[in-house]
């Protein structure tokens, strides 16, 4: 019973903070260094938690990710005829376009993401880490920026905003978090911002799950242990769909300082549990 407690937690912390700019790797780094794994094939469990939290975003944007479907072939069209002009695209085909062009600064992140990943392993980094993402809030809501129509925002800005997820590679630092940043800080109006930010998560976690089947195709199993994984990625699904339907919500309504004291307490928390653990337990 232990097995499905664990894994529902950790589906639920995977699909809160995989949209809520809080960082999912960090929680789940520091919450497996706190209490230990599930106690099920680990990457497999892994990826099917993204997998659920994959889900809930299809659910919630399918009209847009149909829409861009369309807008791919009518894109691809008009390049094999010679008529692609982006300012003459639509709002459809534009989109669609800043999405890729948001995408390609995550080829460094892949060859970049191993040589980083040891810091899950250490609570008092993730702390640190959680503290800067709380800083990169209040900044990112104290800038003055010009909001531009989406006729207004250049590839160069989507480019821009790209760059801003590599930092997502970090635990603790959140990809949704800098994605949404990013974009306010490049003239995206804040309901734009996060939108973007849900619909680039798909072919980001699309591509990190393909990358995890490459690398780790013989690792991927259920043993006796499917009715535990797949307690685990319900929980995940659930939870996405709610940290969705919350920021959306939020970001009508208020701003996101709250995000960023959330990340202050919880850095404040990690650091102070690793101290304790290390030299005074």
């Amino acid at each position: 019973m232990i097995e499905y407690i664990k894994s529902i937690v950790y589906g639920i912390i995977q699909g809160l903070t995989e949209f809520l700019p809080v960082s999912s790797s960090g929680h789940l780094a520091v919450f497996q260094n706190i209490f230990g794994s599930v106690g099920v094939p680990e990457v497999t469990f892994t990826l099917l938690l993204h997998v659920g939290t994959l889900a809930a975003v299809l659910l919630v944007y399918y009209k847009d990710v149909w829409e861009l479907i369309k807008s791919f072939f009518s894109v691809v069209g008009k390049i094999f005829t010679g008529k692609f002009k982006f300012k003459n695209l639509n709002d459809g085909e534009k989109f669609f376009c800043l999405l890729f062009i948001a995408l390609i600064p995550l080829v460094i992140g892949a060859l970049l993401e191993n040589a980083v990943e040891f810091l899950s392993g250490y609570t008092f980094a993730v702390g640190i880490l959680w503290l800067i993402n709380g800083v990169v809030f209040i900044l990112s809501e104290n800038a003055a920026v010009k909001q531009k129509q989406l006729d207004e925002i250049k590839p160069s800005d989507a480019f821009k905003v790209g760059f801003f997820q590599l930092f997502a590679i970090l635990p603790g630092i959140s990809r949704s978090g800098m994605t949404i940043t990013g974009g306010v800080l490049h003239g995206f109006k804040r309901e734009f911002a996060v939108k973007f930010s849900f619909i680039l998560s798909i072919p980001a976690i699309l591509g990190s799950t393909l990358i995890t089947l490459l690398k780790d195709w013989e690792a991927i199993n259920f043993g006796d242990s499917t009715g535990i994984i797949l307690a685990g990625v319900a929980a995940s699904f659930i939870s996405g769909l709610a940290a969705i339907k919350l920021l959306q919500y939020i970001t009508n309504k208020h701003n996101f300082k709250v995000f960023a004291y959330y990340c202050f307490a919880a850095g404040v928390i990690a650091i102070g549990y690793d101290v304790v653990t290390r030299f005074i337990i």
